[in-house]
């Protein structure tokens, strides 16, 4: 895991957090007599931290906190139009990629550089690249792991694990502030062709990695992101000091320095839940973008447990909890809350649609029909819909009436989720083991159609409001890729098998569709072949790209493939894909694969792959 790099204690939140069941935990009491308000002043904010600090304090000596602080809008007059070429979850909320358009180019993030490529007159030619970073020292103790762009502006958004001072102030003092790390911000232009450096930003946050979700997203276009922040640094026994998330500077003598707090007390809005585990500033920073490249951002926090699950729309940024959904406004970030019975998977577990926020949860500490809280092991999936007009202050709404359990037992372990038009599709692990089990449930009236597989359910793409695009993993070994049907009485699953192979990337930007005149889908999807070694899996290996139709009938077809070179360049920062290196492109009537330090150029023929160019990038890189 790429968070397994920082230093322990951060560490030891993360691993709680993800080997921990998701529960609605009877010791997280609502409390009800709370309103979600902003602190009044500053001293109202210090003395209300000060005391929850001792408190914080008392748990982490009892080992019940998880969490330590001190871890080791405009563009410009020659603005490009931006084509969407990401599989985003949202209609105009783009999110942070490794790719991305500007009139007539690409531009890829890839491994601590960034290419500029020409595909005009029906060519492939890199015509810029540099590295990310914007001197040869601080390429190191990064990731640079996303990429947005708003016009001809490119914005490079990374995680840097160690920005203390140099020399530290004072080592031996266990108080002294040491700064957790800093999402990284560098901005560039791209102007005819060549890419030019302009700003670069720091903003102390813990690690906003996610295996499944991305930190960034433009909007409207402003810069939107979500940043943890741990509450306090807890240093030596018997302190806990308040951590105030910091904008940061860096100079090469005297390392990382703070210029200036992110927020102030009064932009933190008070917890309305008992915190049971750690003390977090979970903050939403909404930026304007000046030309010069810079960010002009403002931030709003709210106080509450450790948690990391989000979803984000063009109107609002969503922050679930095991008992309370916070939705934070992005013309704004005023906040608001609603009562939950449970916790979402991740992002695709929700939706908004029709002044509704509907959810999938997992709740590990059901109560029976008596209201009586059944064995630790049992669990519910349930389907719950919040009217976004009942958002308000306490968050103390009932919930009864608008929760639907689609399964009570034993086995809640979801593998897969997604909203697709009406439907919630469901995937978890069967009560014998070996299968799994796909629940769709129509959010109207709530009836439910139930698939079994033999094997392990990968991916689910929306193509349509009824029909989706999956991928299994077979028991044997087979990758099998899906047409599923939910405008039928029973679910009709239309698949071909494409032997011994797998997918070569798990995100949902790894796929991408392009509707067709006549009605059929043409699919970009990566595929690794199996073989012994396995380094693909880590973000070390290429994979192949992968061309298939779905057609109006509902058949289904294996195009062909284009295959990824070896990349000769050695890596000098952010070694590790952790956000994928493949990517199928699908760009007006153009199609291009992304593979890594190469972009090749498809044409089908008929009903066969060919490749029309091809050029690898980043022959020249330069600082």
């Amino acid at each position: 895991m790429k968070l397994a790099i920082f230093a322990a204690s951060l560490t030891s939140i993360l691993i709680a957090c993800k080997t921990s069941q998701p529960t609605a935990s009877p010791n997280a009491k609502i409390m009800s007599n709370s309103k979600l308000a902003s602190f009044g002043s500053d001293a109202e904010f210090q003395e209300y931290m000060g005391s929850l600090g001792k408190t914080m304090l008392a748990k982490q000596k009892n080992g019940h906190v998880y969490s330590k602080g001190g871890a080791p809008s405009s563009t410009s007059a020659e603005a490009g139009s931006n084509e969407n070429i990401t599989n985003n979850q949202e209609a105009g909320v783009d999110e942070g990629g490794i790719v991305k358009n500007i009139g007539d180019y690409l531009v890829v993030l890839h491994r601590g550089r960034i290419s500029a490529v020409s595909i005009a007159d029906n060519q492939l030619k890199e015509t810029d690249s540099m590295f990310v970073a914007r001197t040869a020292e601080l390429q190191k103790n990064v990731w640079y792991d996303e990429i947005l762009v708003n016009g001809d502006m490119i914005y490079v958004i990374g995680f840097r694990y160690h920005t203390n001072p140099v020399p530290p102030q004072n080592a031996a003092d266990p108080c002294q502030r040491r700064y957790i790390g800093a999402t990284e911000v560098n901005s560039y232009a791209l102007k005819d062709g060549k890419l030019q450096r302009l700003q670069t930003r720091f903003i102390e946050s813990s690690d906003y990695y996610s295996g499944e979700n991305y930190t960034s997203r433009m909007v409207d276009g402003r810069l939107v992101f979500y940043m943890p922040h741990p509450a306090f640094d807890f240093c030596g026994t018997d302190k806990a000091e308040i951590r105030i998330p910091q904008e940061l500077n860096y100079d090469a003598r005297t390392g990382f320095t703070a210029i200036k707090p992110l927020l102030a007390g009064t932009d933190v809005y008070k917890n309305i839940d008992t915190i049971e585990q750690s003390a977090m500033f979970h903050s939403v920073v909404s930026c304007g973008l000046p030309g010069d490249g810079g960010l002009d951002c403002k931030a709003k926090a709210v106080l509450g447990d450790y948690t990391r699950t989000r979803y984000v729309t063009k109107d609002f940024v969503y922050l679930a909890t095991a008992k309370k959904i916070y939705s934070l406004a992005l013309k704004d970030l005023n906040v608001r809350a609603h009562a939950s019975n449970g916790l979402p998977i991740n992002q695709f577990s929700f939706k908004e649609v029709n002044g509704e926020l509907q959810m999938i949860l997992e709740d590990y500490n059901s109560p029976d029909a008596t209201g009586q809280a059944q064995a630790l092991s049992a669990c519910s999936i349930r389907l719950l819909k919040l009217p976004l007009s009942q958002f308000d202050a306490g968050g103390n709404q009932d919930v009864s009436q608008r929760s639907t359990d689609l399964y009570r037992g034993q086995y809640c372990s979801v593998n897969a989720n997604r909203f697709v038009g009406r439907h919630a599709i469901v995937v978890r692990y069967s009560d014998s083991g070996d299968q799994q089990e796909m629940m769709a449930v129509n959010t109207e009236n709530a009836s439910k159609r139930i698939l079994t597989f033999a094997g392990h359910v990968g991916r689910i793409e929306v193509l349509s409001d009824e029909e989706a695009f999956i991928t299994v993993r077979r028991n044997d070994g087979n990758l099998e890729l899906g047409d599923l049907r939910l405008d039928t009485p029973d679910l009709k699953l239309t698949s071909i098998r494409v032997g011994k192979a797998a997918e070569g990337e798990s995100r949902s930007h790894g796929f991408f569709q392009k509707p067709q005149d006549d009605g059929s889908h043409l699919i970009g999807l990566p595929i690794l072949t199996l073989r012994a070694d396995t380094t693909a899996w880590w973000g070390q290996g290429l994979s192949n790209v992968a061309y298939i139709r779905v057609n109006g009938d509902d058949s289904m077809k294996l195009i062909g493939s284009v295959e990824s070179g070896k990349d000769p360049a050695v890596c000098q920062s952010s070694c590790i894909d952790w956000y994928g290196n493949t990517r199928p492109i699908f760009l007006k009537d153009r199609l291009f694969a992304l593979m890594g330090h190469e972009i090749a150029e498809i044409k089908l023929n008929g009903e066969a792959v060919t490749q029309a160019g091809r050029v690898q990038m980043f022959s020249g890189v330069r600082q």
